[in-house]
């Protein structure tokens, strides 16, 4: 389903998780690996985006923690394009946000 659906959102990341060196070695990257290749082997399927919502829970995403976690996702879907074989950028399939989240 998550090839097909209009977004996936992906919780539960801390600052910790975003600032940590071995950040894609986390669950999330995990689970992000796996969507990606997904989405690679189904590009076809769809030409439409995907919005992808990264929510970490946090009171504020300051500017510079924000883009530590756009590059590693990015870095991340490179990688797997590259394991894959395929020339296609992240910006093609993925509409990108991040997003303070709090548990109440």
């Amino acid at each position: 389903t998550s090839v097909v659906s209009d977004a996936v959102v992906v919780d539960g990341i801390t600052v910790g998780d975003v600032q940590a060196a071995g950040w894609k070695n986390t669950r999330h990257a995990r689970t992000l690996t796996v969507l990606f290749r997904a989405r690679l082997a189904f590009k076809d399927m769809t030409t439409k985006k995907q919005a992808l919502i990264l929510c970490i829970k946090t009171d504020e995403v300051s500017t510079s923690l924000e883009k530590t976690l756009r590059q590693e996702v990015k870095s991340l879907f490179e990688a797997t394009a590259a394991e894959a074989k395929e020339s296609v950028s992240f910006g093609d399939l993925f509409d990108l946000s991040v997003a303070a989240v709090q548990s109440k």
